[in-house]
């Protein structure tokens, strides 16, 4: 009887996710297939959430300490239903000496869609997360708010602490690999956020503290010319 119930409990959760996997939302881009799933905001509105999306190539071996290099196409369909590790770091809630966490895999980005009827292409707010250039990630902060209004939320994760900002001067360490990291983000969301729904034209970059400094760089920096329409941060 104990055996049954066992099965008949295994047989009602595979159904439950299959159930899921079918409803859930999907998105096809230039660089392959995304399966993302539903959440539900503030005020009880429905929206998508694409989760641990990489934007570049994994920053290890000879790509340490080097410039990002962007993400080929994949085949088939990625799901995109959970955050992509941390960038390496100390983890702040621990106790002291705090904990080293995170991985050196770990460029990914978030993309939230708010569902609706109407399909006119939606501004875009791309967070840059805070954390003095040491710590932080594009997990911290909760889209519940955000998703309640006519705006797509990109969230993403940048190299910090010396993986992100050591330099030796020349092009063995060249230095400012996190900022480099959010450029090759604001080109991958320049290429790709209009099969989310969004107008890579109205692209609006926001961030606090060390993701202020981020912005106002950005603001200044050829490299990120073009890529966004507005600013709004806080140092």
């Amino acid at each position: 009887m104990l055996k049954l119930l066992v099965l008949l409990l295994i047989s009602v959760g595979l159904a439950i996710c299959a159930t899921r996997d079918k409803t859930a939302p999907r998105i096809k881009t230039p660089l392959g297939g995304l399966k993302g799933y539903y959440e539900i905001s503030q005020n009880g509105n429905k929206y998508e959430a694409y989760e641990g999306i990489p934007y570049a190539l994994p920053p290890i071996g000879k790509l340490r300490f080097k410039p990002p290099r962007p993400i080929p196409a994949w085949i088939g369909e990625l799901s995109a239903t959970k955050f992509g590790s941390v960038c390496i770091q100390y983890d702040q809630t621990t106790g002291v000496p705090p904990e080293v966490v995170g991985s050196e895999d770990c460029l990914y980005l978030n993309v939230y869609v708010p569902v609706r009827e109407d399909k006119t292409p939606l501004p875009v707010l791309f967070w840059i997360h805070g954390g003095a250039f040491q710590f932080g990630s594009g997990m911290l902060y909760s889209p519940k708010y955000l998703m309640d209004h006519n705006v797509i939320l990109v969230t993403i994760n940048y190299r910090v602490g010396p993986m992100g900002f050591l330099s030796t001067e020349d092009e063995v360490v060249p230095g400012n690999m996190g900022l480099k990291d959010q450029s090759m983000a604001l080109h991958w969301v320049s290429q790709n956020i209009e099969w989310f729904g969004g107008d890579p034209k109205k692209v609006t970059l926001v961030g606090l503290s060390a993701g202020g400094a981020s912005v106002h760089y950005h603001y200044l920096s050829q490299m990120s010319a073009g890529l966004f329409k507005g600013t709004i941060y806080k140092i």
